[in-house]
């Protein structure tokens, strides 16, 4: 296992226990874009916790998340966060909804597409990986 993957799934799991610390708890629900669009103070918590990682391992490299504005998106490497897919699960205490961190090269080829589905304790699925792994 290289030092990049070794990375990805470190932060999926720690940003799992991020939202762990949420789950159950009595949350602020607001909309986004629309009424089924939710944020709670987990999403941006765990939001917080995904992008300050990258940026102190990886400072060149761009980030896109549902709950911040690009940052560097047009870099080599690229990651696709959503902190929370399935807010409303989660902030109805409903335990289906994941972590999902994605990295891509140039938005051509996925390198490590992960998710945390964080209701099932220290559960990390790669759903694939492609290409080159090393940086």
């Amino acid at each position: 296992m290289d030092t990049l993957e070794i990375f990805i799934q470190k932060l999926v799991r720690d940003a799992g226990e991020v939202t762990r610390k949420y789950f159950g708890t009595k949350l602020v629900v607001t909309t986004k874009t629309s009424k089924s669009d939710l944020l709670t103070q987990a999403d941006l918590a765990t939001n917080d916790f995904i992008v300050s990682t990258i940026q102190k391992e990886f400072p060149d490299h761009g980030i896109i998340s549902e709950e911040m504005d690009e940052y560097q998106a047009d870099a080599e490497y690229v990651w696709i966060v959503d902190p929370i897919d399935g807010t409303f699960n989660f902030s109805t205490s409903l335990p289906i909804y994941a972590v999902l961190i994605a990295l891509v090269i140039s938005f051509l080829q996925p390198i490590f597409p992960n998710l945390m589905n964080s209701s099932l304790p220290k559960k990390v699925v790669e759903l694939f990986s492609m290409g080159n792994k090393s940086l």
